[in-house]
């Protein structure tokens, strides 16, 4: 009999007495089980042939009866705990709506990478000396870029399945600056607030805000004068996504914003990029001064010229 455990704590999870099936890539083990009674889970052949096979004739066991307290077999035989699933709030790049719109087109990994955080920052403002961020990574592990303003300050790594705290505090070169008087002398049009806290994620993992603790200190969003007023949107593969770059702030849609002085929002679907009506009528929402379009590759072999042709002409449309 194999037994599964828990990587992180190495409590026994399951067994391969039951049946099971893995999901999103391996990522999710999905193991069905039945309600039982408690003190009736039966038996578990762990390779004894027929030890536990009844003797001929004998009658077969009353289902339960009154009040017998039910349980679920695989949790009890593994004396599994509930838990909350997944803590905090989950990073995302699309809204449910169109995640539901895609799943409706028969794409279901369209949603899956949509859930993916490429290019996702979460931002803020705090005079606080010091600032936690809690985080969790989720499948693998992978690489939190910090920015103050526009200059980056350094990469924290996310082991996977492990909250990590990242603290923040004001970088030392900035210690001696009038942040005011930076502030005052940058294109508002093409940089971000040299005070404006940033934490940059993506790559091939989900990832969880769990909470923020400025220790009292007010925190706020940044307001529309503390980011660039010319917005780029980007929509295209896994190149568009950052894949084989060395952490996303080196991804071509990153540094094609930060030459150009514009504020980011990715929405590559890496493998996935499919131009659904629904993702063409969502990008018609943006207000963006920029539109790159990487189109085609994820799409070879699975659909017709003329059905690539008329998904892009919709595209275009909607973006113009």
């Amino acid at each position: 009999m194999r037994i599964f455990k828990d990587v992180l704590t190495g409590d026994e999870m399951t067994s391969d007495t039951f049946e099971m099936t893995t999901e999103y890539e391996d990522a999710i083990l999905k193991v069905p089980s039945k309600n039982r009674p408690k003190d009736d889970l039966g038996d578990v052949d762990i390779g004894c042939g027929d030890a536990f096979t009844k003797p001929e004739g004998a009658a077969e066991e009353a289902p339960a009866q009154g009040n017998v307290e039910m349980v679920l077999d695989v949790v009890a035989n593994h004396d599994l705990k509930q838990v909350n699933m997944l803590p905090g709030l989950r990073l995302v790049r699309f809204p449910k709506k169109v995640q539901e719109a895609i799943i409706g087109s028969g794409h279901q990994h369209g949603v899956y990478r949509s859930m993916r955080p490429d290019g996702c920052e979460l931002r803020f403002v705090s005079s606080s000396e010091r600032i936690d961020v809690e985080v969790m990574a989720i499948g693998e592990d992978s690489i939190a870029s910090v920015f103050y303003g526009s200059r980056f300050h350094k990469n924290i790594v996310l082991p996977a399945g492990k909250i990590v705290t990242i603290t923040l505090k004001i970088p030392d070169q900035f210690k001696i600056s009038d942040l005011k008087k930076l502030d005052a002398n940058r294109d508002k049009s093409s940089s971000f607030a040299p005070y404006l806290w940033r934490l940059q994620f993506g790559l091939q993992v989900f990832v969880h805000y769990l909470g923020i603790n400025s220790y009292g200190v007010p925190v706020r969003p940044p307001k529309d004068d503390e980011v660039p007023s010319v917005k780029m949107l980007s929509y295209g593969s896994s190149i568009t996504c950052g894949m084989c770059a060395t952490c996303y702030m080196n991804s071509y849609v990153n540094k094609t914003a930060v030459y150009l002085g514009a504020d980011s929002f990715n929405k590559g679907m890496s493998g996935s990029c499919f131009i659904e009506g629904a993702t063409a009528d969502y990008f018609s929402t943006f207000k963006a001064e920029l539109c790159t379009l990487e189109l085609g590759i994820n799409m070879c072999g699975l659909f017709e010229v003329e059905e690539f042709k008329s998904r892009v002409e919709y595209l275009l449309k909607k973006v113009h």
